[in-house]
């Protein structure tokens, strides 16, 4: 009966009467019926419709606050984030500048490695250069036979790793990896004679051909 008259409601006092009655009638009564009823006796009593507004005002007012706080929680939150994010991104500055550090030493000291190796290259090529020069004074004082001359100079190169090419004088086949033909072009295999020989270096871990050998075809 209550929902029923609640249903037909349309004016401030038959809607005060069923406010006013005891909770046990009203307890379960469905909000919207309230809120339709409201709405009814509103549109006829101008008192009402004023209630209503400030009520509605009221609730806006609510909601905008609990939309307030929901937004300083976030940004809460948010500033939290943006101050860890802060410290991170001062951390890989940290961290890159201590890298870009280590590297400019590593490399300082790889070129200075570097230098030194070329240095010490230079003198050894120098020194192997002197020593072919002073026994070249030495066999041209003595009046030596050139084929000690031959073996003195092997020797040398021999003491820095440099294998010949083939021999002068000597008829060999034709290899276009090796040899290097005066005039023409021999076939691969083709018998031709050794100019003057050339040479393979032996580093350690690897080989090198510094010259191929001059050849001709016999």
């Amino acid at each position: 009966m209550v929902v029923k008259a609640l249903l037909r409601v349309s004016s401030r006092t038959r809607l005060a009467f069923l406010l006013g009655l005891p909770r046990e009638f009203v307890a379960d009564l469905p909000a919207e019926a309230f809120v339709a009823a409201f709405g009814r006796v509103a549109a006829a009593d101008a008192t009402v419709a004023e209630w209503l507004a400030a009520l509605a005002r009221d609730g806006r007012v609510d909601a905008m606050q609990r939309e307030v706080d929901r937004l300083r929680t976030e940004l809460s939150a948010a500033e939290g984030r943006a101050e860890a994010a802060e410290r991170r991104v001062a951390e890989l500055a940290d961290r890159c500048d201590q890298l870009e550090e280590a590297l400019r030493v590593e490399y300082a000291e790889a070129t200075s490695v570097r230098a030194a190796q070329d240095r010490q290259l230079q003198i050894d090529t120098i020194r192997a250069l002197a020593d072919l020069a002073a026994e070249m004074e030495e066999i041209a004082a003595n009046h030596l036979e050139p084929e000690l001359l031959v073996e003195r100079v092997r020797a040398l190169v021999a003491a820095q790793a440099l294998e010949p090419v083939g021999l002068a004088g000597a008829k060999v086949s034709f290899d276009p990896a090796q040899h290097d033909p005066i005039v023409g072009g021999p076939l691969a295999g083709a018998e031709v004679m050794v100019i003057r020989p050339g040479y393979r270096w032996h580093p350690t871990g690897g080989e090198i051909l510094i010259h191929k050998a001059l050849v001709s075809q016999a």
